[in-house]
């Protein structure tokens, strides 16, 4: 199933696309794989968002740990990370849920939504804390900017 694309209306911060249409901002994402790492997704998006050119965000929310059907929290999360608004994502787990990055990997690649090396990675666990783990994503969301046009400013 192919993506819709519509025309939207300027919004503030939004950018012009191809044929001068307007369209929203994209933002780079912080997407915690389960609750337990959700928090930590909310402030490193933060402090990432203060520091840089880039708008980031993430998505908190309380699934992933204990539930007996991943499937339909793990749908909403993919839809997210298809976003054509979404021009960067990490995925951040804890590293004991039921859907880790492994398994997001899995399901990226069953739905060819790109391999695992177009998204950033990170374990709260696998990585060594919290401190490891900031350095860890400020430096890969650098990565990815680096040499890459500035964004529109904000409004």
């Amino acid at each position: 199933l192919a993506p819709t694309y519509l025309a939207l209306p300027a919004a503030a911060g939004g950018q012009a696309a191809a044929g001068g249409q307007a369209t929203t901002e994209h933002v780079a994402l912080v997407l915690p794989t389960s609750l337990c790492s959700s928090e930590v997704a909310r402030s490193l998006a933060a402090d990432l968002s203060a520091r840089s050119t880039l708008r980031v965000v993430s998505l908190p929310h309380t699934e992933g740990c204990g539930v007996s059907d991943e499937r339909p929290a793990a749908r909403t999360l993919l839809g997210h990370l298809a976003s054509p608004l979404v021009r960067h994502a990490l995925l951040l787990e804890h590293g004991c849920e039921k859907t880790h990055n492994d398994y997001f990997a899995e399901q990226l690649g069953a739905l060819h939504l790109g391999g695992s090396e177009q998204y950033g990675w990170a374990s709260l666990q696998k990585d060594g804390g919290v401190g490891a783990v900031k350095t860890k994503v400020q430096a890969w969301f650098e990565r990815q900017v680096a040499g890459a046009p500035p964004p529109p400013p904000r409004a």
